[in-house]
Order: C-alpha cells, then sequence, then structure tokens
C-alpha cells in the first residue's frame, strides 16, 4: 500500500512541477514588457511599371513599384527610414543603398530614386504610393531592385530582363 501512495505522491509532484515550469512558459509569450522593439516591416510591391525616355545621352528607362500592402508593427512608415539598392543578375552594385527622396518630376542624367506621395500622410509610406527609380541605362535589365527599411529587407522586385 505504501508504494501505490508513493507513485500518486510521485504523479502528483510531476503534474505541479509542469505546471510550475511550462505554464509560465506559455504566459511569457503573452505578455509585453512595454519595450519599443517592432518587428519587421515588410512591403508587397507592383510588376515593375517601366518607362522609356530619350536625353542628351541615349535612351533610359524609369521604374514604378506601386505599394500594395504594407506589413508593419510600427504606427507608421516613414519614408525618411526608406533606402533603394539595384544589384545585376550577378551580385554586382548598379546603385549603392540609396535614401529615397520625394519625386520632383524632374531627372537627371544619374540615376535617383524617389518616393511618390499618392494621398495620405506625405511622411509616411501608404498603400497607393509608389517607389520610383529614374535614368537607368541596359544594364539595369533583370537587377534586383531591394527596399529597405530601417537598414532590413522590406521587398525585393526583379526588374525585366529586357527593356
Amino acid at each position: 500500500m505504501s508504494v501505490t501512495l508513493f507513485k500518486n505522491h510521485d504523479r502528483k509532484l510531476e503534474a505541479i512541477a509542469i505546471l510550475v515550469i511550462v505554464l509560465p512558459s506559455f504566459v511569457a509569450g503573452c505578455i509585453s514588457d512595454g519595450g519599443d522593439e517592432t518587428g519587421p516591416t515588410t512591403l508587397s510591391l507592383s510588376v515593375p511599371d517601366m518607362d522609356k525616355r530619350s536625353t542628351d545621352g541615349g535612351d533610359v528607362w524609369d521604374v514604378t513599384l506601386d505599394i500594395l500592402k504594407i506589413t508593419t508593427n510600427e504606427d507608421e512608415v516613414k519614408w525618411i527610414h526608406m533606402t533603394v539598392m539595384v544589384k545585376d543578375n550577378s551580385g554586382g552594385v548598379l546603385l549603392q543603398v540609396t535614401p529615397l527622396s520625394k519625386d520632383s518630376g524632374f531627372y537627371g542624367s544619374a540615376v535617383e530614386a524617389w518616393y511618390v506621395e499618392r494621398g495620405g500622410d506625405a511622411n509616411e509610406a501608404d498603400v497607393g504610393d509608389a517607389i520610383k527609380i529614374t535614368s537607368m541605362s541596359r544594364s539595369y535589365q533583370a537587377g534586383q531592385v531591394t527596399v529597405m527599411y530601417r537598414g532590413s529587407n522590406a521587398a525585393s522586385v526583379t526588374l525585366p530582363l529586357i527593356f
């Protein structure tokens, strides 16, 4: 009879130990410490919309990437924290990490990166706004555009194989 008593007693101790160890682990994931860390911000971008322009130096191409969706834990996604980079299909850098400027509508001969504000707060990216890269040569064909937010990858799009 004493053997049965110890077995039941051991099972109760095991159950209590499991509750004491496992339950706080589950609850810890549900409690916020009030910190201001946020998760990654991602953008869903449209298929590249290419436009050809003629300049004194020859033909160049501009690409517009519409923002279709923004996923973030932040209250607002500020343009000032967004940059773009373009690499060729072998990984060589065509456009180094570049902050976005507000689209002026006036484009020079150098490759530039812009944001196109179409509604909402002028300082924040919203669905319907766009990212634009201008004055690209044919060397940008099949290039990989990477959009970064606060230094982390937020989106990536491949340019058309042939302009």
